[in-house]
């Protein structure tokens, strides 16, 4: 399961259209500082980092913007 949130965070991440505290609550993250920590564990860098790196190929990947399940 965590897979599948951190998946859908880094997406989010790349859209560029939402903070971080924002895509770590709507991946059901406990707090944006646990979700930077899962980040940093699997693509080595911080959210920011991540979205800098990504942000250019998110119009490439992304027409629109990921639907977020509100469980």
């Amino acid at each position: 399961m965590w897979k599948e949130r951190l998946d859908l965070a880094k997406a989010l991440l790349r859209s560029g259209r939402h903070g971080v505290l924002e895509v770590a609550t709507a991946c059901g993250y406990d707090s944006a500082s646990r979700f930077a920590e899962q980040l940093r564990r699997s693509e080595g860098v911080s959210p920011s980092e991540y979205r800098a790196r990504h942000r250019a190929s998110a119009n490439d990947c992304w027409s629109e913007e990921p639907e977020v399940d509100a469980r």
